[in-house]
């Protein structure tokens, strides 16, 4: 977007010489630069291009470089310069200064509040191999919880085929527990840093068609905004064609027998902004093409809920920061989601599934995508 957009650039720079180095940002609007930690510039706030500095005594050698910017309306600039020891006027800081260690991963399931499995199995696979199955199974992923509450992750009868993550400064002992039969297959640490779940917004801006109900097949050519969807009727189908964004303001209600299918080279980014998303019976979303890379699911307010039930399937990766998943297994086949879940709870029972994407947050994944977001801390 050419406006209200924003940008981080982290990384490692080289300090060529020991002694006190004067940083300095020249941004449209603001920009904000820390060099180990510590604020060095503060050049922040809406305003037309301008030019703040400041000075650090820093070693020489490598130093953490972290540079957060920011552009309400058109007319974005950020430039970074230096001067110190060896650089004697203000120059703009080269390229061969800067080496990158790549990302931490960020995990592809995540409960910040709770995790638990009752009778459920939670295992991964590479989507960006492939379907899941055979060789395209693996345990090397992790989940978390930014909770250190005791059983803050929990698996009874059944099995956690992953690496578990309590909160910062949690006691992995008390904080992640199985019993009765519950497995946990991978390492039981603390993590070293939150993992952060953002609400976005639609960035769609027009008036609601009102309220969708499918009956037969439906097909969704066009960004659209309903105040709900109900595929509800037996074998409805609603097909989404092309690259689509659909704002429901209400809830979405899949029920059984029922499907939402993505067409060859289409995708969904489905903003849900006053409503639960609710599958049931034999319902399926994104089964056909089985690439949950292709739905992007965004609640965007808090108190909102995912369910699933019976036999239920699901690909997609769903961002839900104020509210929880639950699915309620017991039937066969079992209820199975696919894809990437990150929200405050994650609940499931008898004979659910949970196949996580391990290919997510991975330093060669393109789909972990912002679109606008709100900083509520």
């Amino acid at each position: 977007p050419t406006s209200n957009y924003a940008l981080r650039f982290r990384g490692i720079i080289t300090i060529p010489a020991a002694g006190t180095w004067t940083f300095s940002t020249t941004s449209d609007d603001g920009s904000v630069l820390w060099i180990n930690g510590v604020q060095v510039v503060d050049n922040d706030g809406s305003h037309a291009a301008q030019t703040r500095s400041g000075n650090i005594t820093l070693p020489a050698g490598s130093a953490f470089f972290d540079l957060k910017y920011f552009n309400g309306s058109a007319g974005g600039q950020l430039t970074a310069s230096w001067s110190g020891p060896t650089v004697a006027s203000t120059t703009v800081i080269p390229a061969t200064a800067f080496t990158c260690e790549p990302f931490l991963a960020v995990p592809p399931v995540a409960g910040t509040t709770s995790l638990s499995l009752a009778g459920a199995m939670l295992d991964g696979y590479f989507s960006k191999s492939g379907a899941y199955g055979g060789s395209n199974i693996t345990s090397a992923f992790s989940v978390q919880t930014n909770a250190t509450t005791a059983g803050a992750i929990n698996v009874t009868v059944g099995t956690l085929s992953a690496n578990a993550l309590c909160g910062v400064g949690g006691t992995p002992s008390t904080a992640i527990t199985s019993g009765s039969g519950g497995t946990i297959s991978g390492t039981r640490t603390a993590a070293t840093s939150r993992v952060g779940v953002f609400y976005q917004y639609s960035p769609l801006t027009v008036a609601t068609s009102g309220a969708l109900s499918v009956t037969g097949t439906t097909t969704i050519s066009a960004d659209t905004r309903y105040s709900s969807i109900t595929v509800n009727t037996l074998n409805a189908r609603l097909v989404i064609s092309g690259h689509r964004v659909v704002q429901v303001d209400g809830a979405v209600t899949i029920g059984s027998n029922c499907t939402i299918e993505l067409d060859p080279d289409s995708s969904l980014r489905l903003y849900i902004t006053g409503g639960n998303l609710a599958l049931s019976g034999t319902s399926q979303v994104n089964a056909n093409t089985a690439d949950p890379t292709r739905l992007q699911v965004f609640f965007t307010t808090t108190a909102r809920a995912m369910t699933m039930a019976t036999s239920a399937v699901f690909h997609g990766y769903v961002f839900n920061p104020g509210g929880g998943l639950t699915i309620t297994g017991g039937s066969t086949p079992a209820p199975t989601f696919f894809g990437v879940y990150h929200g405050t709870t994650i609940s499931t029972t008898s004979t659910a599934l949970f196949r996580a994407d391990a290919s997510f947050g991975s330093t060669t994944a393109s789909t972990n995508l912002l679109s606008s977001w709100r900083q509520t801390q």
